[in-house]
């Protein structure tokens, strides 16, 4: 892995900057999944712009922003199985491989803010807007010549070209408060507070459907 950084310091108070970063997930071998046992790495090439600015005066704090694209090579994805009727006649229970991804990215959004007033008033805000989608995969026709010869029957990735990434919702916003008490120093530091968190609705299971009568699967 490595990471290549610019920043440019305009003034005290700011910084831009412009990152290009390469990773690697290493791969894995799982023999309860016969047909499936192995998979290879992934790897990652991250691509990040932002700027960093603090503020002083009656109100103090900062405003961070950053705007961000990932490109991934053979992503790992879970993969459900279910045995073939020959395979579970001898008692092979489902279960679950990593798969290898052909082609994904993600692109977004991040902001991150605080203000403080009168010196015990802190306000914080983080918003981030995230935009994942698998590019390529193999399907589950491709994906069933693996299983010959085993008691597996079927393979189901969790997600399908063109979907967006499990676990990953759009968009996630943080508000919160912070007021601290105006004590004399010989008796400590004392806050109260607040978080308020949104979190958007997010895929968990791309192979399976959004809802069934009404309740939510996918």
């Amino acid at each position: 892995t490595w990471l290549i950084n610019l920043d440019y310091k305009p003034n005290a108070d700011m910084m831009v900057y412009a990152k290009y970063a390469r990773g690697y997930r290493q791969g894995g071998i799982n023999f309860t999944n016969p047909g499936l046992e192995l998979w290879g790495p992934e790897s990652l090439d991250s691509y990040e712009l932002g700027v960093k600015t603090s503020f002083r005066g009656a109100v103090s704090g900062y405003l961070n922003v950053a705007a961000f694209y990932n490109s991934l090579k053979d992503q790992q994805v879970f993969a459900g199985l279910t045995p073939s009727a020959a395979g579970a006649a001898v008692g092979v229970a489902g279960g679950a491989a990593i798969v290898n991804a052909g082609k994904s990215r993600i692109y977004g959004l991040e902001v991150d803010a605080s203000a403080t007033v009168f010196d015990s008033l802190r306000f914080d805000l983080g918003y981030t807007y995230l935009n994942t989608k698998v590019q390529d995969i193999a399907s589950t026709a491709e994906l069933l010549p693996l299983l010959d010869g085993t008691p597996l029957g079927n393979i189901t990735p969790s997600v399908s070209k063109g979907s967006s990434f499990t676990n990953s919702p759009k968009h996630k916003l943080t508000l919160g408060a912070t007021y601290t008490l105006p004590l004399d120093e010989s008796l400590g530091r004392l806050s109260i507070g607040a978080l308020w968190v949104h979190t958007s609705k997010y895929i968990n299971d791309g192979a399976v459907p959004a809802t069934v009568n009404g309740i939510p699967l996918g």
